[in-house]
């Protein structure tokens, strides 16, 4: 499937060198349709999901008793599944073989994967009957942990110098490139968190949440470029395809806690902003240098 993928891209990409050749030598014919001035599309992109990262998290428990030491963690392995996008665009031709665009793509591939058990382990100090003593105790347990489900989105904006040439009756060729700008986001389910509480007769108690995670919206600067081609179908239709290569650069957002996914279940209340405060969750990698094919219909004038 990647083979195919990059195959096509490669052929595509091939496609603004033969416009630009073209630019040199072909004269619209009699039989050539006059090149638009204008041009609204919309089109499907496909691209490749992110690659496999690795989440680490870790935190120390909150314990109303006297903690001497403790550690929460847990190890999530995520990768993004393929899933389609849109693109919108618009373009001005001032000159024949010269324009502007503008281009607006969103993406929201799926997150899944697998997740290590929930380790959490304290030291504490206690007075437990019938000597009511204070003594040291310690508290060790993994729980076994549904795997991690999400989604991550991007979407971009972005602003084109474009050439063109019409290479057959029918056939127009475009290269373009410029400047992109990205906002990334999305949100992870779930994680471990566990609380504990001293009852009486120095009882133990512990409560796990399950968290919900969130990238907080990152906005990068970079670039795009990309070239593809038009079938004209009528007066004023045709189809599109092409391929565009971004170029933002490699993102690492700090996933904070979103919410208590089991409030209803567990005895105690959660105070979201103490898990986020206490919460560390660290790894997370998405390469946002991506190829993209897209196919559409275009309208022009």
């Amino acid at each position: 499937m990647f083979l195919r993928f990059r195959s096509v891209i490669a052929l595509l990409g091939a496609l603004p060198v033969l416009g630009l050749a073209a630019l040199a030598h072909a004269q619209p014919g009699p039989t050539t349709p006059a090149l638009p001035i204008a041009e609204i599309w919309g089109a499907i992109l496909v691209t490749q999901p992110p690659e496999e990262t690795t989440l680490n998290t870790h935190y120390v428990p909150a314990f109303t008793g006297q903690l001497v030491s403790g550690l929460g963690s847990q190890t999530l392995i995520v990768s993004g599944s393929g899933r389609a996008g849109f693109e919108l665009g618009a373009a001005f031709y001032p000159a024949a073989h010269f324009g502007l665009e503008a281009r607006l793509e969103r993406f929201a591939p799926s997150l899944s994967g697998t997740s290590t058990p929930h380790d959490v382990a304290i030291i504490y100090l206690a007075k437990q009957p019938p000597a009511y003593e204070l003594k040291q105790y310690s508290y060790q347990r993994a729980t076994d942990w549904d795997d991690p489900v999400g989604t991550v989105s991007l979407t971009t904006i972005s602003a084109n110098a474009v050439l063109r040439a019409a290479v057959a009756p029918r056939v127009r060729i475009t290269a373009s490139g410029g400047l992109a700008i990205g906002r990334l986001g999305g949100t992870l389910d779930s994680v471990g968190y566990t609380v504990f509480s001293l009852g009486g007769h120095a009882v133990l108690f512990p409560d796990t949440a399950e968290i919900g995670l969130r990238f907080p919206t990152e906005t990068r600067l970079g670039l795009n470029v990309g070239g593809g081609f038009d079938v004209v179908l009528g007066p004023r239709v045709a189809l599109t395809a092409g391929w565009r290569w971004l170029l933002l650069g490699t993102a690492e957002p700090a996933a904070v806690a979103r919410r208590v996914l089991n409030a209803d279940e567990i005895p105690r209340e959660i105070d979201i902003d103490d898990v986020r405060e206490n919460l560390k969750v660290e790894g997370l990698s998405i390469n946002l240098n991506r190829a993209r094919v897209v196919v559409g219909l275009k309208l022009a004038w």
